[in-house]
């Protein structure tokens, strides 16, 4: 490759350039990327703690009609009349008629529950809502019976499930899950005395959970799991690494604001946790961090090419800037090529350089030239 000055001035010029551009979206990357990423784990923050805020008022009304039930005497008194007295016998159709009538008005013309149940010790069950028969079962093979009894009065709220029982009488457009608050009611002597079980639709309950997903133009998504570790939200079975993935994500890292990648999608992930004492819940937000630097790598990728025809530009302009600086020294050297042609056997002889480097032939013309005056003076 020759190595001529405007070569050399070229390939600065063009160095400084691109380097120059490349500091420059290397640092508008890191900066811009930087306050994406801080706007969207502040978005995502409210999202999980408004998404956490709106369950425990759902949570809460499940616990208003609760509490309304274990605080009648009357719905009590007529409960266990009912769970004592033969199904046929005049004082039990009266006791559960008058018991429905009580429950009826608790549950309200909102549907503040889609359906109550009222446990005894001996497996007596009395509902109200869709289902209003008086049946007996096992009760102890309730998946929550133990973990209820337990908690000695505070309320329990079960992982999603069906109900077989229920979904008999519910209508075609309607999920088959439901989730249940339950609490043990004692007696006089503060013993269990049974359980109330209040129950609503699944899909009610994370209705707007759902709407805010779907809005959403951003790859956002929500996840619930309760204190024990359990999903609450969404139902789709999942891989169990991926659970328990996002419950160490919430428990160690969840606020930090860098990247987590998910071990099956093999994606940079942004988590935010809220976590409801009230529930018991944790309620996270995950966004794709490649979709939330997506505006940052389009703006890049626009503004690198318009660089790319800034840098073809300035190159274009670097090199007609060498070239008025090398066509002088050009002349300069031709006109010491021209010389040796007339110079005499005895004047030193000039190196030879192959390569046709400039520079240090320029720098041999000058030394030829300083010997030549040397040798005239002696």
């Amino acid at each position: 490759m020759p190595k001529t000055i405007q070569a050399n001035l070229f390939v600065a010029y063009s160095l400084i350039i691109g380097l120059s551009l490349g500091i420059f979206a290397f640092a508008f990357y890191s900066w811009e990327g930087s306050i994406l990423r801080i706007r969207a784990l502040d978005s995502m923050s409210e999202t999980a703690i408004s998404v956490s805020e709106q369950l425990e008022d759902e949570i809460r009304t499940l616990d208003t009609v609760s509490m309304n039930v274990l605080y009648s005497d009357e719905v009590r008194d007529k409960f266990f009349t009912v769970a004592h007295s033969s199904p046929d016998s005049l004082g039990g159709l009266a006791a559960s008629q008058g018991l429905n009538s009580l429950l009826y008005a608790i549950i309200g013309p909102n549907h503040l529950a889609q359906q109550i149940y009222l446990y005894d010790g001996n497996g007596v069950v009395c509902g109200a809502g869709v289902d209003n028969r008086v049946r007996v079962i096992k009760v102890r093979d309730l998946p929550w019976y133990e973990q209820v009894l337990g908690l000695g009065g505070v309320k329990y709220v079960s992982e999603p499930s069906a109900k077989p029982e229920l979904a008999k009488f519910a209508t075609s457009d309607r999920s088959t899950t439901y989730l249940s608050l339950c609490r043990a009611f004692p007696n006089k002597e503060s013993e269990p005395e049974g359980i109330l079980e209040v129950i609503q639709y699944y899909d009610e309950i994370f209705a707007k959970t759902d709407s805010l997903t779907s809005r959403r133009s951003d790859s956002l998504t929500i996840r619930v799991y309760d204190d024990q570790g359990r999903r609450v939200y969404p139902t789709e079975k999942g891989a169990l690494e991926l659970d328990s993935y996002y419950l160490n994500a919430g428990k160690e890292r969840g606020a930090s604001p860098s990247a987590l990648q998910n071990p099956i999608t093999r994606v940079p992930e942004l988590i935010r946790v809220a976590h409801s004492e009230y529930t018991g819940w944790s309620t996270m937000a995950i966004a794709d961090q490649r979709q939330v630097l997506r505006p940052v790598f389009d703006f890049l990728f626009r503004m690198l090419f318009l660089l790319t025809l800034v840098l073809v530009g300035a190159l274009l302009l670097s090199f007609i800037a060498a070239k008025t600086i090398t066509v002088p020294i050009a002349h300069f050297r031709d006109a010491i090529r021209a010389a040796r042609l007339v110079e005499d056997d005895s004047s030193p002889a000039m190196g030879f350089y192959p390569q046709f480097d400039e520079i240090r032939e320029l720098k041999a013309a000058f030394e030829h030239m300083r010997l030549n005056v040397r040798t005239a003076h002696e």
